[in-house]
């Protein structure tokens, strides 16, 4: 009796653990999709708000954000009205640069978040188009299954280094936490 409880229970053991293998690789392969993508999905948010920008679509930009910063406002309305502002005649000299920030984790078998984060650098016309004096950044969340109402544009910032004296910064949403 004892043999068939210790059988039993060592049978329970081995499935309960060949399981958890089989979440934790669906999830690490979902979190390296996620991954190997990122550059091309930080590309095409990009080039999403550039163009939102060239068209003066605020209610493009708006719904480009995360269903959480759209409810509890931020002054989005009035913060994009001034990002297109900064723009009279559009973006038309820029470099994209991707990159992957945050961090994933298991809670249930489901990868928790995946923020990601995508530079524009716009020189300033008439210097080397290394020189970083416009700078947007938008940080987005790309998968979130605890939270579905943070997936998307999270935050813009803006940056406008041309003039030193003065220099501005304008944020538009918010940072929320994935937990």
């Amino acid at each position: 009796m004892k043999v068939m409880n210790f059988m039993g229970f060592t049978f329970s053991a081995l499935l309960a653990l060949s399981m958890s293998s089989v979440v934790m690789t669906s999830c690490s392969s979902e979190y390296d999709e996620v991954m190997n993508d990122s550059e091309d999905r930080g590309r095409e948010k990009s080039e999403q708000l550039i163009r939102y920008i060239n068209n003066k679509d605020a209610s493009g930009i708006k719904a480009m954000f995360s269903q959480r910063n759209r409810s509890e406002g931020q002054n989005l309305d009035a913060k994009i009205e001034m990002l297109i502002d900064a723009f009279p005649s559009g973006i038309t000299e820029y470099e994209i640069s991707p990159y992957v920030g945050g961090s994933s984790g298991f809670d249930s078998g489901s990868v928790e978040f995946n923020e990601e984060s995508a530079r524009i650098y716009m020189p300033r016309m008439g210097l080397s188009s290394g020189d970083e004096d416009k700078l947007i950044i938008i940080e987005y969340t790309h998968i979130n299954h605890d939270h579905p109402n943070q997936v998307g544009v999270n935050l813009i910032i803006y940056v406008d280094r041309t003039d030193r004296a003065n220099e501005t910064e304008l944020q538009i949403g918010s940072r929320w936490s994935s937990r």
